[in-house]
């Protein structure tokens, strides 16, 4: 029986049923500050533009392009003219850079992974794989519904030289699919992180708006306190207010009846020495040497 053997896959390890081991593909090595380049680069994902480009259906006519992060090149008005060396070359710096996102057309990636096998067929079978071209190309790569891009080549070396044939195609398919899933989900878990950063910053600010909010609460509790206090305060005040009012009008009608009796007393005082003046004046005149002033007491 073969025994399970270790090998690596577009830089991840992986088990195969095999007789020998196959070497590893080289990784490439990153710097610290490529490191941190390559997390700013990361750029956002359009999900509307996803959707659109997977279930919109692309012409026989369109040109063979390769996207970018930075540019879009175009390699040719029709697939049966494509230059393959071109579009490989391109496809596989692409896929090797460390700042490319690794996102391709759907119908762009099938049509160069057909071209680039229908180069090393047989002339019988490259007819085929010109039919399947144009299938591919008409129905606007409908199995690449998940954006799937060429595969590495030394991912294909191993998928040909454990299998052949129609077993090798389904493969290689699934391993297509598999790598634009992972892309993708990368792609996910970077946004699912931002989101995440932005949900606890949010977070943050709900819990301060939070405080804030029972701070003011309290405040105001005090001041409706305070108001109450001062309410009461004011009804004790209006009702000695309205004491003293009372006492006021008392004192008032006091005074005035007071005021009336004085001049009452007055009036008859000046009545009564007006009415005996002239009994003191005629006393005077028969009595001189009698003065009564000394014995009014």
């Amino acid at each position: 029986m073969p025994r399970s053997e270790r090998l690596v896959v577009n830089g991840r390890a992986g088990t195969v049923e095999s007789g020998r081991r196959i070497p590893a593909a080289p990784q490439r090595v990153w710097t610290e500050k490529q490191q941190q380049q390559q997390e700013k680069k990361v750029m956002p994902v359009n999900y509307n533009l996803l959707s659109m480009q997977e279930s919109r259906p692309n012409t026989t006519s369109s040109a063979c392009t390769v996207s970018t992060p930075n540019s879009k090149m175009a390699l040719s008005s029709s697939y049966p003219t494509c230059n393959i060396g071109t579009q490989a070359t391109s496809a596989n710096s692409q896929m090797h850079d460390p700042n490319s996102p690794m996102l391709y057309s759907p119908t762009s990636s099938s049509s160069l992974l057909l071209l680039f096998q229908s180069q090393q067929q047989p002339p019988q079978d490259q007819q085929q794989l010109q039919q399947q071209l144009q299938l591919t190309t008409s129905t606007g790569g409908n199995s690449g519904a998940l954006l799937e891009g060429p595969l590495p080549p030394e991912v294909r070396e191993i998928i040909y030289s454990q299998c052949s044939g129609e077993a090798a195609e389904v493969a290689e398919r699934h391993a297509r699919r598999l790598l634009s899933t992972n892309r993708r989900v990368r792609v996910y878990r970077e946004e699912l992180q931002s989101a995440m950063e932005e949900v606890r910053d949010v977070a943050t600010l709900v819990q301060r708006h939070h405080t804030v909010q029972q701070a003011l609460r309290r405040e105001v509790e005090e001041l409706d306190a305070k108001i109450a206090q001062l309410l009461r305060e004011k009804q004790y005040c209006e009702l000695q207010q309205q004491e003293e009012d009372q006492v006021t009008q008392r004192m008032e009608t006091k005074l005035r009846d007071a005021n009336e009796r004085v001049e009452l007393l007055r009036s008859t005082i000046d009545n009564i020495t007006k009415g005996s003046m002239a009994g003191y004046l005629l006393l005077q005149q028969l009595v001189p040497n009698l003065h009564l002033d000394n014995y009014i007491s």
